[in-house]
């Protein structure tokens, strides 16, 4: 019997453009220095639009499926939109974590050094 069954590759993570160190916790809303070589970074904005939509089509389809048709496909979805959204971000993290993109550092920064 192999030492790798049952064995998870570990999951992915965001890496500075600047150094490629491996970036652990990433913040989609605000830039951030890299914790390696404090270069500013930030999230494109594009990324979570996209997974928005990814969950809204999977919500969509899914009630779909299941047999909801007019104003109960919508009803459904709604409800529904939110869990799935948040599997979603879970996996995203996890599976496919945003590219970063290298910034100036924010002017509240630059105000307190």
């Amino acid at each position: 019997m192999s030492a790798d069954v049952g064995h998870q590759p570990p999951a992915k993570s965001s890496e500075c453009p600047i150094c490629e160190s491996p970036i652990a916790r990433v913040h989609l809303a605000d830039p951030f220095p890299c914790p390696t070589c404090d270069h500013w970074l930030y999230v494109p904005r594009y990324y979570s639009y996209f997974w928005s939509f990814v969950a809204l089509g999977v919500t969509v389809a899914s009630c779909s499926a299941l047999g909801a048709r007019g104003p109960i496909l919508l009803l459904a979805s709604v409800v529904a939109y939110y869990p799935v959204l948040f599997i979603m971000s879970f996996w995203m993290r996890h599976f496919a974590p945003p590219r970063l993109r290298p910034c100036d550092r924010p002017r509240r920064e630059r105000q307190n050094p």
